[in-house]
């Protein structure tokens, strides 16, 4: 009985060959197409990935070159045309990046707002360090940006909106944030230059509180600046 159940089982497995042999026979044409065509998708995404590698490499590359334009346009005699004209190309190529996207082009904003910041044309970095922030809402440049957006809006006398971003730093990143510590002082600070006597007095506080244990040089300015209002 044993051998019979066998042999059926056998013959079984046997017509289940047969029959998958007479489809791949009958459809033995659209497997071909089939396989081809998993093979072109293949190559092509294999394509697709190194094309995309290649141009974020080219990205790099032309935040590396622009950074080499920076640190040789430091070495220039500002008062000298050279100067000049190598300053005009340094932003040109540093705008020209900025449009392409990814962090390559966040480093150009970032150097467009520095030559900008440092010519004290504060509404041009604001511009420059705004578009960074937008860019990079998920990660710390988005902090960096933050702080020099702050920056700009301090030296434009613009108070509250720098006191704005100072809070809106310490609120979402509190001591995690890379400026915890200066953005909760520099709050602190305005509130004081703004008349707001109790909110700065909190945030003096506050700095202490959270930073006492850290050595942090700005728990003895709130220190002093507590006594000066107290």
């Amino acid at each position: 009985m044993a051998k019979k159940k066998e042999e059926e089982k056998l013959i079984g497995s046997q017509k289940i060959a047969a029959k998958a042999e007479s489809w791949i026979g009958k459809n033995s044409k659209l497997l071909v197409c089939i396989s081809a065509a998993l093979v072109v998708i293949l190559v092509a995404l294999v394509i697709i990935f190194t094309v995309i590698q290649k141009n974020e490499e080219k990205k790099f590359n032309k935040i590396l070159d622009l950074e080499g334009e920076l640190n040789a346009l430091y070495l220039l005699d500002d008062t000298t045309s050279e100067y000049t004209n190598a300053k005009n190309t340094l932003v040109e190529n540093a705008i020209a990046l900025s449009k392409e996207g990814g962090y390559p082009a966040s480093r150009a904003l970032i150097i467009l707002g520095n030559l900008a910041f440092d010519d004290e044309d504060y509404s041009t970095a604001l511009t420059y360090y705004q578009s960074l922030m937008d860019a990079n809402r998920n990660n710390y440049l988005y902090q960096v940006g933050s702080m020099n957006v702050a920056a700009c809006y301090e030296n434009l006398n613009s108070n509250n909106e720098a006191l704005s971003i100072y809070n809106n730093l310490w609120d979402t990143y509190g001591r995690d944030g890379y400026y915890g510590a200066v953005a909760l002082f520099n709050a602190a600070r305005l509130s004081e230059k703004l008349g707001q006597r109790d909110m700065a007095i909190a945030n003096y506080e506050l700095i202490i509180g959270e930073y006492e244990s850290t050595g942090s040089e700005y728990v003895a300015i709130a220190k002093s600046r507590l006594a000066q209002l107290n």
